[in-house]
Order: C-alpha cells, then structure tokens, then sequence
C-alpha cells in the first residue's frame, strides 16, 4: 500500500477539521489573554479585589494620566473602565446607575455641617429593573461663592468636593472606590447632588409628590452586609 492509501495520522485529522473560525477563536482568545495580564500589571490596585475592600483612587488616577474639567469626570471613568478593566468596570456600573436610577428608587440624606459644608449620602438597594445593582454614596462639598463678570461655577456658586467614597455592589461583588481629596469622582457625586437638587424643586414646582426623606444616613458596614448577601458564589465555592 502506498503511502497515499495510509490513513491520515491524528493530528492531520484535527488540523483538517479545524475551521478558520476556530483559528480566529484562539488568537482572539490569546489576545485577550495578553490584555489580562498587561492589565493586571499595570492596575494592581483594581485586579483580585477581595469582596468589601477599598480601592484607594489616589493610587489609580495617576496611572491613567489622563485630567479633564469636572464635566468630563464620567467621560474619564469609561475611559479608566476600557483601560483597566477588572473593579474599574463596577465603578462604571455604579456610576451610569448613579445618573440613571429614578428618585423613588434612591434614599438622599444631606447635612449642613457649617454654613458652607454639606455632607451628602444617598444610597439605593437597586431598582425593579435592575434590582442587583446597589450602590452607596458619600462626599462632603463645600460651597464656594464668586462675584463678578461670567464667575466660576454655575453662575457664580461651585461645589468643590472632599473625602468621597462611593461603594458599588452586583451579583459579581461589592466595593469601594474612596478619595481623600477632590477627584473625578467626587466631581460626579457634586454634578449628582446638583441633579437632585434641581430635581426636586422642578417637582416642588409642579406640585408633583417627593420620595420622603429617610430619617438617618445608612452606615457604610450596613450597606456592605446588605449588598453582600446578592453576591453570587463563585465557582471554586460551589
């Protein structure tokens, strides 16, 4: 017989069988491997999170390199998602819900601290569209008044936030992204709170009726436990 006659060895059979598509397959997927791991290199800090922690933003900011007006905060956190990937993808999450979910979904508690201090917490526990999705905010802003011709601000008063902490939580986990100091995202909690506020006189206006004020600000651990119990096993639990 042959060497034409003989049946084709093993590996001739599988290499024949193997469409293009699967050819793409694998080098897609050795691409997105090779994007994992330059991820991973490059933002330790938002890579194997443990459900609960605290990501310090002051240590991610930086990295992304990237500045931009407070207007364009979100704009940076799409930007950090794409980049990043890993806990930057909750973060994005809980901020496009942040902007979206209705006020009878939310609970706002706001405090004067002093005459120009506000301390801002609104929280919500999800939503009938998305009832997995919960998220906790806090910031202090501190109102600043300007005089004069176009002045800073929205027609001359700024909110200029400090120590926020916004935690974000899903079937997947729950964390919390922190600043210490004015950032984008407490850019994004100012721009929040001057949305509700603007919100609820429109509704004062019109007559319309107000979710009613909660009596306390929910502690953070409280949130945690809460959004802790919708959190999905992973697999090496099951």
């Amino acid at each position: 017989m042959s060497n034409l006659d003989e049946p084709p060895a093993a590996w001739e059979t599988r290499l024949q069988d193997m469409s293009p598509v699967d050819g793409r397959d694998g080098e897609e997927e050795r691409v997105e491997t090779g994007r994992l791991v330059a991820q991973r290199a490059s933002w330790p800090m938002l890579h194997d999170v443990e459900d609960g922690a605290t990501v310090d933003m002051s240590q991610v900011w930086p990295v992304l390199g990237k500045t931009g007006p407070p207007e364009r905060a979100t704009a940076l956190v799409e930007t950090l998602a794409r980049q990043a990937g890993g806990a930057a993808q909750r973060l994005l999450f809980g901020v496009r819900s942040l902007s979206d979910r209705s006020d009878h979904d939310m609970l706002v508690h706001v405090d004067v601290v002093t005459g120009d201090l506000l301390e801002i917490a609104a929280w919500s526990p999800g939503c009938p569209l998305n009832p997995d999705r919960s998220w906790w905010l806090r910031c202090t802003l501190a109102v600043e008044s300007a005089t004069g011709f176009e002045a800073g601000g929205i027609n001359g008063v700024d909110l200029r936030p400090h120590r926020t902490a916004f935690a974000v939580g899903g079937q997947d986990g729950v964390t919390v992204f922190q600043e210490d100091f004015g950032g984008p995202l407490g850019d994004i909690a100012a721009r929040f709170y001057l949305a509700w506020e603007g919100r609820r006189a429109l509704a004062d206006r019109l007559g319309w009726r107000r979710p009613e004020p909660p009596s306390r600000t929910l502690p953070l651990a409280e949130f945690l436990q809460q959004a802790r119990k919708r959190v999905w096993p992973s697999a090496d639990m099951l």
